[in-house]
Protein backbone atom coordinates (compact mmCIF):
# COMPACT_ATOMS: atom_id res chain seq x y z
CA UNK A 1 0.00 0.00 0.00
CA UNK A 2 1.47 3.35 -1.03
CA UNK A 3 2.53 5.85 1.83
CA UNK A 4 0.41 8.75 2.45
CA UNK A 5 2.95 11.45 1.77
CA UNK A 6 4.93 8.96 -1.28
CA UNK A 7 3.99 11.82 -4.01
CA UNK A 8 6.31 10.78 -6.13
CA UNK A 9 4.44 7.03 -6.65
CA UNK A 10 1.22 8.71 -6.70
CA UNK A 11 2.26 10.84 -9.57
CA UNK A 12 3.39 8.52 -11.80
CA UNK A 13 0.12 6.06 -11.08
CA UNK A 14 -1.75 9.66 -11.75
CA UNK A 15 -0.14 9.78 -15.29
CA UNK A 16 -0.54 5.87 -15.71
CA UNK A 17 -3.95 6.23 -15.09
CA UNK A 18 -4.70 9.49 -17.10
CA UNK A 19 -2.84 7.82 -19.82
CA UNK A 20 -5.17 4.60 -20.04
CA UNK A 21 -8.18 6.96 -20.00
CA UNK A 22 -9.27 6.32 -16.29
CA UNK A 23 -9.87 10.01 -15.40
CA UNK A 24 -11.70 9.65 -12.19
CA UNK A 25 -8.63 7.38 -11.31
CA UNK A 26 -6.03 9.55 -11.98
CA UNK A 27 -8.06 12.32 -10.24
CA UNK A 28 -8.11 10.81 -7.21
CA UNK A 29 -4.22 9.91 -7.09
CA UNK A 30 -3.65 13.69 -8.10
CA UNK A 31 -5.46 15.09 -5.55
CA UNK A 32 -4.08 12.82 -3.20
CA UNK A 33 -0.82 14.48 -3.60
CA UNK A 34 0.59 16.92 -0.40
CA UNK A 35 3.32 18.69 -2.32
CA UNK A 36 3.35 19.74 -5.81
CA UNK A 37 5.39 23.24 -5.76
CA UNK A 38 8.69 22.90 -7.36
CA UNK A 39 9.74 21.72 -10.57
CA UNK A 40 7.04 19.40 -10.68
CA UNK A 41 4.35 21.76 -10.36
CA UNK A 42 3.61 23.24 -14.07
CA UNK A 43 3.55 19.66 -15.22
CA UNK A 44 1.29 18.53 -12.64
CA UNK A 45 -1.01 21.46 -12.91
CA UNK A 46 -1.35 20.74 -16.66
CA UNK A 47 -1.84 17.43 -16.46
CA UNK A 48 -4.89 18.38 -13.85
CA UNK A 49 -6.39 20.32 -16.00
CA UNK A 50 -6.43 18.23 -18.90
CA UNK A 51 -7.93 15.07 -16.55
CA UNK A 52 -10.79 17.60 -15.28
CA UNK A 53 -11.38 18.61 -18.89
CA UNK A 54 -11.55 15.20 -19.92
CA UNK A 55 -14.26 14.66 -16.82
CA UNK A 56 -16.23 17.82 -17.79
CA UNK A 57 -15.40 19.69 -15.33
CA UNK A 58 -14.90 23.02 -17.22
CA UNK A 59 -14.22 25.44 -14.01
CA UNK A 60 -11.81 23.27 -12.34
CA UNK A 61 -10.05 22.57 -15.22
CA UNK A 62 -10.30 26.36 -16.14
CA UNK A 63 -8.45 27.24 -12.46
CA UNK A 64 -5.58 24.72 -12.69
CA UNK A 65 -4.91 25.49 -16.62
CA UNK A 66 -4.50 29.01 -14.63
CA UNK A 67 -2.17 27.52 -12.24
CA UNK A 68 0.22 25.99 -14.98
CA UNK A 69 -0.01 29.33 -16.49
CA UNK A 70 1.46 30.86 -13.14
CA UNK A 71 4.37 28.10 -12.95
CA UNK A 72 5.44 28.02 -16.83
CA UNK A 73 8.86 29.23 -17.50
CA UNK A 74 8.68 29.24 -21.23
CA UNK A 75 6.28 30.94 -24.37
CA UNK A 76 5.62 27.11 -25.34
CA UNK A 77 4.34 25.86 -21.53
CA UNK A 78 2.21 29.26 -21.39
CA UNK A 79 1.04 28.45 -25.02
CA UNK A 80 0.07 24.96 -23.81
CA UNK A 81 -1.84 25.91 -20.26
CA UNK A 82 -3.50 28.56 -22.50
CA UNK A 83 -4.93 25.67 -24.98
CA UNK A 84 -6.02 23.68 -22.04
CA UNK A 85 -8.49 26.96 -20.93
CA UNK A 86 -9.54 27.10 -24.53
CA UNK A 87 -10.99 24.21 -24.02
CA UNK A 88 -12.47 24.16 -20.74
CA UNK A 89 -14.49 27.17 -22.74
CA UNK A 90 -15.25 25.82 -25.55
CA UNK A 91 -17.17 22.91 -26.76
CA UNK A 92 -16.08 19.98 -30.18
CA UNK A 93 -18.21 20.96 -33.18
CA UNK A 94 -18.00 21.51 -36.47
CA UNK A 95 -18.12 23.88 -39.97
CA UNK A 96 -17.56 24.65 -43.24
CA UNK A 97 -13.97 26.02 -44.98
CA UNK A 98 -12.71 26.26 -47.81
CA UNK A 99 -10.31 24.17 -48.93
CA UNK A 100 -6.93 25.34 -51.47
CA UNK A 101 -9.33 24.96 -54.10
CA UNK A 102 -11.75 27.01 -52.87
CA UNK A 103 -14.59 24.14 -51.96
CA UNK A 104 -16.51 24.05 -48.93
CA UNK A 105 -15.25 21.14 -46.68
CA UNK A 106 -16.73 20.74 -42.94
CA UNK A 107 -13.96 20.69 -40.63
CA UNK A 108 -13.53 20.02 -37.30
CA UNK A 109 -13.33 23.23 -34.64
CA UNK A 110 -14.32 24.22 -30.87
CA UNK A 111 -17.30 26.70 -30.54
CA UNK A 112 -17.79 28.92 -27.22
CA UNK A 113 -19.35 26.86 -24.72
CA UNK A 114 -23.53 27.31 -24.23
CA UNK A 115 -23.50 28.98 -27.37
CA UNK A 116 -27.21 28.43 -28.76
CA UNK A 117 -27.54 27.17 -32.07
CA UNK A 118 -23.93 27.73 -33.49
CA UNK A 119 -24.19 28.05 -37.19
CA UNK A 120 -21.83 25.38 -39.13
CA UNK A 121 -21.98 28.02 -42.38
CA UNK A 122 -20.07 30.56 -40.74
CA UNK A 123 -16.36 30.42 -42.38
CA UNK A 124 -13.05 30.97 -40.93
CA UNK A 125 -12.32 35.00 -41.82
CA UNK A 126 -16.20 36.22 -41.80
CA UNK A 127 -16.88 39.61 -40.51
CA UNK A 128 -20.32 38.82 -39.48
CA UNK A 129 -23.00 41.00 -39.14
CA UNK A 130 -26.38 41.12 -37.77
CA UNK A 131 -29.20 42.36 -39.60
CA UNK A 132 -32.90 42.46 -38.25
CA UNK A 133 -35.31 43.99 -40.74
CA UNK A 134 -38.19 42.46 -43.07
CA UNK A 135 -37.98 40.41 -46.18
CA UNK A 136 -38.86 42.83 -49.37
CA UNK A 137 -38.08 40.87 -52.37
CA UNK A 138 -36.08 37.93 -53.38
CA UNK A 139 -34.07 37.65 -56.62
CA UNK A 140 -33.84 34.86 -58.51
CA UNK A 141 -30.89 35.30 -60.92
CA UNK A 142 -27.71 34.01 -61.25
CA UNK A 143 -27.06 34.26 -57.48
CA UNK A 144 -30.05 34.80 -55.56
CA UNK A 145 -30.42 38.08 -54.03
CA UNK A 146 -32.59 39.23 -50.97
CA UNK A 147 -33.55 42.50 -49.89
CA UNK A 148 -34.23 43.41 -46.02
CA UNK A 149 -36.17 47.07 -45.47
CA UNK A 150 -34.24 48.36 -42.09
CA UNK A 151 -34.28 51.68 -40.54
CA UNK A 152 -35.64 52.94 -43.92
CA UNK A 153 -32.68 51.32 -46.18
CA UNK A 154 -33.25 48.06 -48.31
CA UNK A 155 -30.28 46.28 -47.97
CA UNK A 156 -29.25 43.38 -50.62
CA UNK A 157 -27.50 40.36 -49.66
CA UNK A 158 -26.48 37.54 -51.37
CA UNK A 159 -27.14 34.27 -51.18
CA UNK A 160 -24.07 32.10 -53.68
CA UNK A 161 -25.12 28.63 -52.75
CA UNK A 162 -28.79 27.78 -50.86
CA UNK A 163 -27.43 24.74 -49.78
CA UNK A 164 -25.06 26.71 -47.62
CA UNK A 165 -27.65 29.03 -45.26
CA UNK A 166 -28.94 28.01 -42.25
CA UNK A 167 -32.60 28.57 -42.00
CA UNK A 168 -34.23 28.87 -38.71
CA UNK A 169 -38.40 28.56 -38.81
CA UNK A 170 -38.41 29.47 -42.66
CA UNK A 171 -41.31 28.36 -44.74
CA UNK A 172 -41.66 25.45 -46.61
CA UNK A 173 -40.91 26.94 -49.48
CA UNK A 174 -39.90 30.70 -51.14
CA UNK A 175 -41.34 32.13 -54.50
CA UNK A 176 -39.27 35.00 -56.59
CA UNK A 177 -39.98 38.36 -56.46
CA UNK A 178 -41.65 40.84 -53.96
CA UNK A 179 -42.40 39.45 -51.06
CA UNK A 180 -44.90 40.00 -47.91
CA UNK A 181 -42.75 41.84 -45.61
CA UNK A 182 -41.71 39.27 -43.32
CA UNK A 183 -39.45 39.98 -39.96
CA UNK A 184 -36.40 38.65 -40.14
CA UNK A 185 -33.09 38.32 -38.52
CA UNK A 186 -30.68 38.64 -40.89
CA UNK A 187 -27.21 36.63 -40.04
CA UNK A 188 -23.98 37.72 -42.79
CA UNK A 189 -20.97 38.11 -43.76
CA UNK A 190 -19.69 41.45 -45.05
CA UNK A 191 -18.66 41.99 -48.37
CA UNK A 192 -15.40 41.89 -49.44
CA UNK A 193 -16.58 42.78 -53.48
CA UNK A 194 -19.56 42.47 -55.42
CA UNK A 195 -22.72 44.27 -55.84
CA UNK A 196 -24.49 42.74 -52.70
CA UNK A 197 -23.24 44.06 -49.43
CA UNK A 198 -22.84 40.74 -47.96
CA UNK A 199 -23.25 36.74 -48.27
CA UNK A 200 -26.00 35.52 -46.01
CA UNK A 201 -25.22 32.57 -43.55
CA UNK A 202 -28.18 32.80 -41.43
CA UNK A 203 -31.77 33.57 -41.68
CA UNK A 204 -34.23 33.68 -38.92
CA UNK A 205 -38.26 34.31 -39.58
CA UNK A 206 -39.94 36.05 -36.84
Amino acid sequence: MLQPDFDDARYQLALLEKNAGRYQAALEQFQAMRTVEGPRAYAYWLALADTFNELGRREDAEAAAGHAAEHASTAAERARAAQQTYIAQTDFGVRFARDPDGQLKLTATRIPHQTADPNPFIEPGDDIQHLQGKLREIDCGKTTTIGVEAAGKLVRLAIPDLQHVQMRHAPAEFVCGPQTPTPVMIEFARARNGNAEGEVRGMDFQ
